[in-house]
């Protein structure tokens, strides 16, 4: 990112044996600069 401020939020839903979530990363315009940030779909499996 583009400053040494960060914040990440993760959405997700959690079922028996698989998660899946939304996560958005962003320095949330600090300093007045303009940041779109990083989105990412997460999706994992438990054994």
């Amino acid at each position: 990112m583009s400053t040494d401020y960060e914040f990440a939020f993760t959405l997700g839903w959690q079922a028996r044996h698989w998660v899946i979530g939304i996560r958005h990363i962003s320095d949330g315009n600090f300093q007045s600069r303009s940041n779109r940030g990083e989105n990412m779909v997460l999706v994992g499996v438990t054994l």
